[in-house]
């Protein structure tokens, strides 16, 4: 891996992995890595992050936060990761979507989807390369992040974004499918409501429920 710093994107993959099936106390298991890893560090800093505001513990959140924003500062941006990106930019989406989710965790729904929107220009900013250098789509976020502000048909628009970007995201389905229930779409509720049981047909667990806030906001 110091040979082939291109290659360091598959050290942290167990972390983001537990970080996408929301395995927290695994994840706070973790040991810390190796510091001549910078980008694996930064990622295990993320990884922590989102368990400690998970379970409610913020002020570790807030911790590990500052500590992703440290180590980001110091990775030269020349560091390669994968054929075609660097490491400094994929660390800053990390950064970008670890501070959303502690504003969103605080209840600063402002502020979270503003560190959502700018992490999706820094996701979108990457190169594409396969498998992306960003494990989950950031829109995702922002769109529940939105519908639960209230901004039902700003998320319908992000929802719609993602899927055009990632075709069968059951995520961003069955969010479409809850924000057009709201807003009283039945039709295409239950065309979308079709479509997330087909794609979500072999999942062991049912999809997180989603804050749907009552009124539409400006």
């Amino acid at each position: 891996m110091r040979e082939m710093p291109m290659a360091e994107f598959l050290v942290p993959m167990p972390y983001l992995v537990e970080a996408r099936f929301g395995q927290w106390d695994l994840i706070l298991t973790e040991p810390v890595p190796p510091r001549d890893l910078p980008f694996t560090t930064a990622m295990w800093h993320y990884a922590r992050g989102l368990a400690f505001s998970a379970k409610g513990r913020r002020s570790g959140g807030a911790q590990e936060e500052s500590d992703v924003a440290s180590i980001t500062t110091v990775i030269p941006p020349d560091r390669p990761l994968g054929t075609s990106n660097r490491a400094k930019n994929v660390a800053e989406v990390a950064q970008e979507v670890l501070a959303g989710e502690i504003a969103s965790a605080g209840g600063d729904r402002k502020a979270a989807i503003e560190k959502f929107t700018r992490a999706v220009r820094l996701e979108d900013a990457l190169i594409y390369e396969e498998p992306p250098m960003w494990y989950a789509p950031v829109r995702e976020r922002l769109a529940t992040e939105l519908l639960a502000a209230g901004r039902r048909q700003e998320a319908v628009t992000i929802y719609r974004e993602d899927l055009r970007i990632n075709p069968g995201n059951p995520r961003s389905i069955y969010g479409l499918a809850q924000t057009l229930k709201a807003l009283g779409r039945v039709a295409e509720t239950a065309t979308l409501d079709r479509e997330f049981r087909r794609v979500w047909r072999y999942a062991d667990s049912q999809p997180t429920p989603l804050v749907i806030a009552i009124n539409d906001n400006p």
